[in-house]
């Protein structure tokens, strides 16, 4: 590796920044695709405009909402 390159974010790291920069390069023009879940998990592909690197976020299920009115 040489020193101009960078290791990607920690997970701790990128969560604190709610998933709006890039975990290799840190930058924020950051494009996702669509949502999909499955059985309590959800994921969305994501990529970054600035260095070309593609992710998939990863979600839980935290619970519910009642939206009945």
């Amino acid at each position: 590796m040489t020193t101009d390159q960078k290791l990607p974010m920690s997970q701790r790291r990128y969560r604190r920044t709610k998933g709006a920069r890039c975990p290799f390069c840190g930058g924020d023009d950051v494009e996702g695709g669509p949502f999909t879940a499955e059985a309590g998990t959800a994921f969305q592909e994501l990529s970054c405009n600035d260095c070309d690197h593609t992710w998939a976020d990863l979600y839980e299920l935290t619970g519910y909402e009642d939206t009945t009115e």
